[in-house]
C-alpha cells in the first residue's frame, strides 16, 4: 500500500531558503523547525516510513468546477 501526502512548503524551508526546489529535500530538522507551524507538519510528515510526500505552494479547484 502506497501512502500519498500532500503538505505545505512551509515544512520544507520554513522561509529561510530563497527557493524550493523541485528535487528531494534534504530532511534536515534546523531547516524546517522555525515555527510551531513548520513544526508540527514536520513532525507530521515524519511519522510515516513508507510515505510519498509533496510539497506544494498552493493548491486550488478548476474555475468551472472548484474541484
Amino acid at each position: 500500500m502506497q501512502f500519498h501526502f500532500i503538505s505545505s512548503a512551509a515544512s520544507a524551508c520554513s522561509g529561510l531558503l530563497p527557493i524550493v526546489k523541485e528535487e528531494p529535500l534534504l530532511r534536515k530538522a534546523e531547516i524546517a523547525l522555525a515555527q510551531g507551524y513548520e513544526k508540527s507538519k514536520y513532525v507530521g510528515e515524519h511519522l510515516y516510513a513508507s510515505v510519498n510526500i509533496y510539497h506544494v505552494g498552493q493548491i486550488s479547484g478548476d474555475t468551472q468546477n472548484s474541484v
